[in-house]
């Protein structure tokens, strides 16, 4: 019997576990060698006929990498979905990509059951994303005239501010967050979360520190966000970035 891995699921584990196999099985470097310990794989055996199946209610995924080109510019929001067939690397005789739902796994005997799926729905909800992050960049693009007010200070945070004001290079950016300084809660140094709040004020952004803003939303769709002492800016999209979120695995 030719020997068969499944991987049930896909996504950035999925593609970074079936790279890894395919390197041991061709004799060559795993491709995250550089950012992992795998000493343990050094004397895996290689199995020439090895085949990998990946199964997944998708037909591809959202590259969240991505997220804030693609919510702050529609041209790019379609190029995040990401088809599993569209890696060249993986386009082999050896990969197989079948679009199903895992209904049951027999680890005595090592097998699985799974329903093919014939239609397109969960592919569909998942592409809600890229619509989502379509309309998205539509309503920045419209927020020239007001401005786009971001709350928060983590590297996504940053990294939209910076999207922003390079893509609408006329349209006011604000970034506003509690502390003192930008990366609070990053392990940086000082230096470079200080150099990322130079090259932000450079670029244009205008970065208000150790305030915590109420944000009051107007009939028309637009936003105040009101400071302690009384000063405010008019929006036209506010993004909160400040909320506590839970892992996607539960």
């Amino acid at each position: 019997m030719q020997p068969n891995v499944v991987l049930v699921g896909g996504s950035y584990a999925g593609m970074a576990a079936v790279s890894a196999l395919l390197a041991l099985k061709d004799g060559q470097p795993i491709p995250m060698a550089p950012y992992a310990d795998f000493s343990h794989l050094s004397a895996a055996p290689r199995i020439a006929d090895l085949r990998i199946t990946i199964i997944d209610e998708r037909d591809g995924f959202f590259y969240t990498v991505g997220s804030p080109l693609a919510y702050s510019s529609p041209v790019h929001s379609a190029a995040m979905w990401r088809l599993y067939r569209g890696f060249p690397t993986l386009n082999r005789p050896d990969v197989n990509f079948v679009r199903g739902t895992v209904v049951r796994v027999k680890p005595l005997n090592q097998t699985l059951v799974y329903q093919i799926h014939k239609g397109d729905s969960r592919s569909t909800e998942m592409r809600a994303y890229v619509d989502d992050a379509g309309n998205a960049a539509r309503r920045l693009v419209a927020a020239k005239k007001s401005g786009i007010v971001i709350i928060g200070d983590g590297a996504v945070e940053i990294e939209f501010a910076g999207k922003l004001k390079s893509q609408y290079s006329m349209t006011r950016v604000t970034l506003i967050h509690a502390r003192d300084h930008l990366l609070s809660k990053e392990p940086v140094p000082v230096e470079f979360k200080s150099r990322v709040l130079q090259l932000l004020r450079e670029q244009g952004v205008n970065v208000i520190l150790q305030e915590r803003p109420i944000v009051e939303d107007l009939s028309d769709g637009t936003s105040y966000v009101k400071f302690d002492n009384g000063d405010r800016i008019h929006a036209a999209v506010v993004i909160m970035a400040v909320a506590s979120i839970s892992p996607s695995s539960g």
